[in-house]
């Protein structure tokens, strides 16, 4: 559970970038 902890906020912060980049 640990190791989904940091994952998962890795891979918000890529999906928020994504998510402005397509946006723009």
């Amino acid at each position: 559970m640990l190791q989904i902890w940091p994952g998962r906020q890795h891979e918000s912060a890529k999906n928020k970038v994504t998510h402005t980049g397509r946006c723009r």
